[in-house]
């Protein structure tokens, strides 16, 4: 029953976040769908770039927690990189987080959520 009510919530959250962003401007979150696996998200994020898998994120986290691959890609649709543009403020990103290479939502919200309850260090992201 908890893992409904949880699933509903993401769903839920990942809606809201959907509309939220796409009337951001950014087209390419709003494309975006709860569910999707990692290699789907990376192309919806690249929006079209070829070469280059890892198009428009910044950088990666990654972690293991209770059996569980986290990933968070931090998306920035400039398509800047940590490596040639060290600094970028993280409230300038916007994560997407992948657990066991399925998307589970985007934003910060969802990132904290996902962050506490996996017993991640939640970023000063303001």
């Amino acid at each position: 029953m908890r893992l409904i009510r949880r699933r509903r919530a993401a769903i839920s959250f990942g809606a809201a976040a959907t509309l939220i962003l796409t009337a951001c401007g950014d087209s390419r979150i709003g494309d975006l769908a709860v569910g999707i696996g990692r290699d789907s998200a990376l192309k919806v994020l690249a929006g079209g770039a070829s070469g280059d898998s890892l198009a428009n994120v910044y950088k990666q986290e990654t972690y293991i927690y209770d059996g569980k691959l986290i990933n968070v890609l931090m998306y920035n649709k400039d398509g800047l990189r940590e490596a040639s543009q060290p600094g970028v403020p993280d409230r300038e990103l916007t994560p997407v987080v992948t657990v066991d290479n399925k998307v589970t939502g985007w934003g910060w919200t969802h990132y904290d959520s996902v962050a506490r309850a996996n017993n991640v260090e939640v970023k000063d992201h303001k």
